[in-house]
């Protein structure tokens, strides 16, 4: 996961972790075998050691059956785009 800088009031840079991409968690959870519940989705991605923000991102996807990765992509884009710019971290 990348990151990238800010700057505060005062000048000084900060370094921030990058926004949400879904490439970022593809590779934690390659190994489901759909269809999936969510619940699925998240225990691949908690063995494959996924970084705790991408983890606890999926709770945020309906908990409903998904039929692929690109069904689990599509839940990931719907979410990332209501937050207009915000990183989830800015959530938190």
């Amino acid at each position: 996961m990348s990151t990238y800088s800010t700057y505060d009031k005062y000048g000084h840079t900060t370094a921030q972790p990058s926004p949400l991409d879904f490439d970022d968690l593809v590779p934690f959870i390659e190994g489901v075998a759909y269809p999936a519940l969510r619940e699925d989705i998240i225990q691949e991605a908690q063995r494959n050691h996924a970084p705790s923000r991408l983890a606890l991102f999926l709770n945020w996807i309906d908990g409903r059956l998904y039929g692929s990765l690109t069904d689990v992509e599509a839940a990931f884009r719907h979410i990332t785009h209501g937050l207009k710019g915000q990183t989830i971290t800015q959530l938190w």
